[in-house]
């Protein structure tokens, strides 16, 4: 295992004993080093020997100058990451003899992300490597979070468009900062045109990309029904209110209407003066009469009149009918052609005629299905119009048919068996919007008639209730006359006060005869007064004591014309029976007119609608 030569080769020895010589070899290993980007090295190259086959020696591995670098060793290969040999020496053997060893030097870069204005970022920072002969390392943008339109990163903070795009990967070669870049969002204005009408919807504001949910407020136009928005001021329902809009342009919508009026085959047009303020003319049939009128008032300002009329010329057979009638200026209006809502039953209680309807807007159900319209009504199945009762109808619809309730018998039924007038002439208001119901009428005995009020839940009209039992009205001291008969009834709630229209004729005082009272009343009457809500712990007992209480608080106008005998008076009220905030009451008044001249049925014939 010598490392040197005792005795030269080809030279003589002298020896004295038996003697072993080894012959002494050695061979040279070189090991070559790379700088491999790095600015300089100690070395290129170190040698060191073997002896023997299988031996190693050790080589000194050189110094690696590089600033700002991370020295990490010598590898076999130029694209190592990561030195094989930390050391400062090795131990080789003959098989590395000639091998190259390079330096394996690192530099880390940092990537700083700027939200620049954004809400948020995905990371504020990363870091990527730079590895010997490399000049750049590569990166991932993060996400970006914004209430504006997220466009990318760049190099930036001030720019307008971006360099890179969320989530890209970008190669840095030094300490680099990137900057969120966002773009406000674009607005745009949904105008909304009544397109004829009023109540127009305020203007809204789209933002680009997100949706937008139209408006729920429904413009207004006398005469017409609203249907929903178009594009064009002509064009089909594009958008119902509610609906989501999601284009990013500004928009016009355009109300949508049904022309519920004029045409030429549907509604006339009817002028009012001094003498002259029937709001539609009878049919041209002769000895027809149009009397006992109410009348619902719509929000766009439609009225609908319910009244009675007979269908045949010089037939007295009650039908129960309407007109849907629309103002067109100060001094007309527009009236549509008669509707029949309900004539008399084939058999039944009310089988001969049907006649004074009173109508309230509400929640009614019967025979499992809900209906908003209540009809209360006169019915009766004796010719000799006598054996009166009240019956009840709903719709859904003011334009078309009424149901009956029930088709066997009377709601308020006949009081007597005897062959008295009976039971009539009924007005109802809605108490609570649903199904608690007021209703007053007329009922006449052989002794005496008077007006009674009840209270009833008819929520449910297969098992109506009865709240308030009918009551009578009882005798006025302030002017009014001792009976009341053939009235209406109206609530005002912003006044605090009860409006009640009727017959004014002596004849019809208590304990005169039913039978001997004149056909058609002269005068009507119209009076108030106070409900005193505060004092009652709900609306149906202020409306219940107010009407069967007797006070001296009745203040009554008497109606009365010189041309015209004046009755079967009907206020014209909301769809549940109010008039609040009213001003003139008479300007919410219908009343029936017939001439003064003739005998009672020369006077039916006359019958007219007009407001006082």
């Amino acid at each position: 295992n010598a490392t040197s030569a005792t005795y030269a080769y080809s030279k003589e020895i002298e020896i004295d004993k038996n003697l072993t010589l080894y012959a002494i070899t050695k061979k040279p290993i070189t090991i070559n080093f790379n700088k491999n980007g790095s600015t300089s090295i100690s070395s290129t190259s170190s040698v060191c020997y073997i002896y023997k086959p299988g031996d190693k020696c050790n080589i000194t591995l050189p110094s690696v100058t590089r600033n700002e670098w991370n020295k990490l060793g010598w590898a076999t290969s130029a694209s190592a990451t990561n030195g094989t040999y930390k050391t400062s020496s090795i131990s080789v053997s003959e098989s590395d003899n000639g091998k190259t060893l390079y330096a394996i030097t690192s530099r880390t870069l940092k990537a700083t992300f700027n939200k620049n204005g954004a809400t948020s970022i995905g990371k504020t920072s990363a870091t990527c490597s730079i590895y010997n002969t490399g000049t750049s390392c590569s990166v991932k943008l993060p996400s970006i979070t914004s209430t504006n339109n997220v466009l990318g990163w760049a190099e930036k903070s001030n720019v307008t468009t971006a360099q890179y795009k969320v989530d890209a990967t970008v190669n840095i070669t030094s300490d680099k900062t990137f900057y969120a870049i966002t773009k406000k969002k674009a607005t745009y204005t949904v105008t909304y045109n009544a397109n004829g009408g009023y109540n127009t919807p305020a203007k809204q504001t789209k933002t680009e990309g997100v949706s937008l949910t139209l408006s729920t407020a429904t413009p207004s136009r006398i005469g017409y029904e609203f249907l929903g928005w178009s594009t064009t001021s002509t064009g089909d329902v594009k958008y119902k209110g509610g609906s989501k809009y999601t284009a990013n342009a500004n928009l016009t919508l355009y109300a949508k209407w049904k022309d519920l009026y004029p045409d030429s085959t549907n509604y006339t047009h009817t002028s009012l003066t001094s003498s002259n303020k029937y709001l539609f003319a009878k049919t041209t049939k002769s000895k027809i009469y149009n009397y006992a009128p109410t009348a619902i008032k719509e929000d766009d300002g439609t009225i609908h009149i319910f009244y009675v009329a007979n269908v045949a010329s010089e037939k007295i057979v009650d039908n129960i009918q309407h007109r849907t009638v629309i103002k067109s200026s100060s001094t007309g209006y527009y009236y549509s052609g008669e509707n029949n809502l309900l004539t008399k039953s084939l058999s039944g209680w009310d089988s001969v005629q049907v006649c004074d309807p009173t109508i309230i807007k509400g929640k009614f159900m019967y025979n499992g299905s809900q209906y908003k319209y209540l009809m209360v009504y006169l019915g009766v199945s004796n010719g000799a119009n006598k054996n009166n009762e009240i019956g009840l109808a709903v719709s859904n619809s003011l334009n078309g048919q009424f149901k009956r309730v029930t088709v066997s018998e009377a709601f308020i039924k006949h009081p007597t068996t005897n062959s008295a007038w009976g039971v009539g002439q009924p007005t109802a208001v809605n108490l609570d919007g649903n199904g608690t119901v007021m209703i007053s009428y007329t009922q006449g005995l052989t002794n005496k008639t008077s007006q009674y009020v009840g209270i009833y839940n008819l929520t449910n009209l297969n098992s109506p209730k009865v709240i308030k039992s009918p009551k009578e009205m009882p005798d006025s001291s302030n002017g009014a006359p001792t009976a009341i008969s053939n009235a209406d009834i109206a609530i005002d709630l912003v006044n605090d006060k009860i409006w009640l229209t009727a017959h004014k004729t002596d004849s019809y005082e208590k304990n005169s005869t039913a039978g001997t009272t004149n056909f058609i009343p002269s005068k009507s009457m119209l009076m108030s007064k106070k409900l005193n809500l505060k004092s009652y712990s709900s609306l149906a007992d202020a409306v219940y004591n107010a009407l069967t209480t007797k006070t001296s608080s009745w203040v009554p106008t008497i109606l009365e014309n010189s041309n015209y005998l004046v009755h079967n008076t009907g206020f014209i009220r909301d769809p549940y029976g109010y008039v609040n905030g009213i001003g003139d009451i008479k300007n919410n008044l219908l009343i029936s007119t017939s001439k003064k001249t003739g005998n009672q049925f020369a006077q039916l014939w006359t019958y007219e609608i007009r407001l006082y």
